[in-house]
């Protein structure tokens, strides 16, 4: 067990592992996770690529978290009566017949198993749908009607696939992307809305950082937050996109286009997969954000709050971490001893050094890691004549 953790921690890259980098992502995540809600329901202000931009910052905090050690650059923060006891507990060590365990390691491949779970799931369900949506594929021919709408968006390379019974419309894939419509008879400017919002999500790479966002899902499957980020972040792809669509459309377009979408919604719930970004939860506040005048009062300046806001929190993550108060541990002290230029010498044995501490010989010592560990340490070199430094 021991050589697994230390595999795992990266030993070899004289990096340190911490809980502080886990416990400041999580908290981090835990405050722009409310200020996001806060935005998308009690905001009036439209940060559309701002919020993408949020949510880039939480998939950073994300990736950070699978990654707990202490940079070179990182300034600890000793809070030795909250994370003395976590550190406590989590390094705790059973000691088995044949070996030991410690709780972090336990929970290390609690973590590992379930995210390997989690990713079989995920790209097995991803298979299972692409194969079914393969068998309605149109054909060349077929797909004449749908062609003009894919024409005016300059979009021709993609698959059209039309679904029988209750469908809602969506996009699937982030290769070879199909284009997913219901079987239904429906207005041809109907038509057009519907597609345009598909491929909208399309042009902007929606369904990749979906993709990128379910993959870190399954890293953090434990973490009650990362689900209310999904939820949010469907919910600011759909905002974004409505307000690419409705751009330049007056109050009768705008009010058509709500049609559609309720048409949508009321699909939704009948659909046996979930294919696209739309919940018919969302529809109440998509629909406040269509028809609402977006504040556009000082909006530079709010702009560039909410940049400082997640810039601050992102550097937070990475640069502070909170760390139990150092101490070592008294079977360690116990064992532990100085190397002192007053109690060490080094002699020199082929291409290696051997290291002795009060005259007992300690062990040998390569020659490169001598200016960078022991520069002060004397050198002796016995002959016939004695020992010469």
């Amino acid at each position: 067990m021991d050589r697994f953790f230390d595999f795992l921690m990266g030993n070899s890259m004289n990096l340190t592992f911490s809980i502080g980098p886990f416990i400041t992502c999580f908290l981090t995540i835990f405050i722009l996770t409310i200020y996001i809600w806060f935005i998308i329901y009690k905001s009036k202000s439209n940060f559309q690529f701002g919020m993408k931009a949020s949510f880039v910052v939480i998939a950073l905090m994300m990736l950070r978290m699978l990654i707990p050690i202490n940079f070179p650059f990182t300034y600890s923060v000793e809070l030795e009566k909250l994370f003395n006891p976590i550190r406590d507990y989590i390094f705790f060590t059973f000691e088995l017949p044949a070996d030991s365990i410690s709780v972090f390691e336990i929970l290390l491949i609690v973590w590992f198993a379930g995210a390997v779970i989690c990713l079989v799931r995920f790209f097995r369900s991803r298979i299972k749908i692409r194969r079914y949506f393969g068998a309605y594929i149109l054909k060349k021919e077929q797909r004449i009607f749908y062609e003009q709408f894919l024409e005016k968006s300059k979009i021709s390379s993609l698959d059209i696939a039309i679904l029988p019974g209750n469908h809602t419309a969506g996009i699937f894939g982030v290769i070879h992307p199909i284009l997913v419509l219901p079987d239904e008879n429906l207005p041809e400017e109907e038509w057009g809305f519907i597609i345009r919002h598909e491929l909208e999500h399309y042009r902007h790479h929606d369904l990749v950082l979906l993709f990128l966002l379910d993959l870190l899902v399954c890293f953090h499957w434990w973490n009650p937050f990362v689900y209310i980020l999904r939820k949010h972040f469907t919910l600011v792809l759909e905002i974004s996109n409505d307000q690419m669509v409705i751009k330049g459309m007056n109050e009768r377009e705008k009010l058509e286009y709500l049609s559609s979408l309720l048409h949508a919604a009321k699909s939704y719930s009948q659909q046996q997969y979930d294919l696209s970004l739309v919940q018919s939860s969302h529809m109440e506040i998509r629909m406040k954000r269509i028809l609402e005048t977006p504040e556009r009062s000082h909006l530079k300046l709010r702009s560039a709050l909410h940049a400082i806001i997640l810039f601050s929190l992102l550097s937070v993550s990475f640069l502070v971490v909170p760390e139990p108060k150092g101490e070592i541990p008294p079977e360690v002290e116990e064992e532990a001893f100085s190397i002192t230029p007053e109690n060490a010498y080094l002699v020199p044995q082929g291409e290696q050094y051997q290291l002795y501490v009060d005259g007992s010989f300690m062990g040998m010592v390569e020659k490169e890691s001598i200016e960078r560990s022991f520069p002060d340490i004397p050198i002796y070199r016995f002959d016939q004549g004695g020992a010469t430094r």
